[in-house]
């Protein structure tokens, strides 16, 4: 009796070769050669000082760069990131000004406003079956009109007797490292280790290569998802 052999098509596979190994650090092994490029050209661009200064003025964006990964991994969108950060920041001015809480509360409190924005996110795209991309669009309009009546049109508010602790996150250092840095370090680490090292993060890909698939194969995609959208907006 003959026998029928299937062989599976090759296509797709990315091997293990020097080419397969450069598609996957592409990204990385040009951005050293920007760097070493960058230092050649001027020896001051890669002292302490000037990394320090360029990821301090980073940090911001870095953080908010580490909770769209999230929220892109999930294969969703999230526009109200930024605003959720401007949201916090507000809620705990408001806790040092007007209730004058410790700087801990007022942490506890910026923290509490970017859980508020992730919620609403999750409300309307979990129960109210809102795209993601209005969802999110529809909370930024909502976070920045609250921050407008509260500044009275947008404008600055002064607070001049701030906690010298809470001044400290924002200029101050740890070793030498500014403080803006370490923090980042820090998070990016337990963003690291939530997406790398948990089952968090394996059912958080799943969702984003094929929702349906993670759904079938017994993964909480509704649940999963309320804690990336909280956790990107905290």
């Amino acid at each position: 009796m003959s026998q029928l052999t299937l062989k599976t098509p090759s296509t797709g596979q990315t091997g293990s070769g020097p080419l397969a190994w450069l598609s996957r650090a592409g990204f990385g092994v040009i951005t050293l050669l920007a760097i070493a490029l960058f230092g050649w050209a001027n020896p001051v661009f890669l002292t302490f000082d000037n990394w320090a200064n360029l990821l301090q003025g980073s940090a911001i964006l870095l953080i908010v760069a580490m909770a769209m990964t999230l929220i892109v991994s999930a294969g969703a969108i999230d526009l109200s990131v930024g605003v959720a950060l401007d949201f916090g920041a507000a809620f705990a001015l408001v806790a040092l000004k007007t209730w004058h809480l410790p700087w801990q509360a007022a942490v506890g409190c910026a923290l509490l406003g970017g859980v508020i924005i992730g919620l609403l996110n999750a409300f309307l795209i979990l129960v109210c079956q809102i795209r993601p991309f209005l969802a999110t669009l529809g909370t930024w309009f909502i976070a920045s009109s609250a921050e407008r009546i509260y500044t009275d049109g947008g404008g600055s508010i002064s607070y001049r007797r701030m906690a010298p602790e809470y001044h400290d996150l924002a200029v101050g250092n740890i070793a030498g490292i500014p403080t803006p840095v370490v923090i980042v370090l820090a998070l990016w680490l337990v963003a690291w280790l939530l997406t790398e090292r948990t089952l968090f993060g394996k059912y958080v890909r799943a969702i984003g290569h094929n929702g349906e698939a993670a759904r079938i194969a017994g993964i909480r995609d509704r649940r999963t998802m309320l804690w990336v959208l909280v956790a990107a907006s905290a």
